[in-house]
């Protein structure tokens, strides 16, 4: 078994172990035919969220009111993005290096989670001189800044576990992402 099949898997238990009498039913991951089409339409996918997606296809709102996007939800965020918001969306990002900067969507930019209001978490395909290839910020709709939230999918979903096993977070959808991306990143 993978690493982040391992993760999901021991993130759905702890989700399971704070409301025991709800069924959290997660559905099949993408079939080769959805990366593929994803990947025509986007790009190079990361191999890590190639796998990811192999696992999860799309979730409900179960990540600090984040929805995991399937390969359709990705492919029609980034087409948007790039399409109808490049000229107008200027992200004021942090700029301590692991982004890159300027006004606008970047095409290197995968929408992988939405709270259906705007509030993105992204997978950054080509970071700034800091940062890492695959590296998760979450953009903020309101305040249009990226606030750095996991290395990895992996990292992210390691830190989201540990926090709840070490009792900092009883309702999974109120985890505190600012605590959370400046520990250890």
């Amino acid at each position: 078994m993978n690493k982040l099949k391992i993760i999901w898997e021991t993130y759905l238990a702890e989700l399971q172990k704070l409301a025991p009498n709800d069924k959290f039913k997660i559905g099949d991951g993408a079939s080769a035919e959805e990366i593929q089409k994803l990947s025509k339409t986007v790009g190079e996918i990361p191999d890590e969220l190639v796998e990811f997606l192999k696992i999860v296809n799309g979730t409900g709102s179960l990540l600090n009111d984040m929805g995991m996007l399937s390969c359709g939800a990705i492919s029609s965020q980034w087409q948007f993005y790039c399409e109808e918001m490049a000229d107008t969306l200027d992200a004021k990002v942090s700029n301590e290096g692991w982004l890159k900067t300027g006004s606008g969507w970047r095409r290197e930019w995968l929408a992988i989670a939405s709270d259906g209001g705007g509030n993105m978490w992204v997978l950054d395909r080509a970071p700034g001189v800091k940062g890492e290839i695959g590296q998760v910020f979450e953009l903020d709709n309101y305040l249009l800044e990226g606030v750095l939230i996991g290395n990895s999918i992996a990292d992210l979903l390691q830190r989201v576990v540990s926090k709840v096993r070490d009792g900092e977070g009883d309702d999974l959808l109120m985890i505190d992402l600012d605590k959370l991306a400046k520990s250890n990143i």
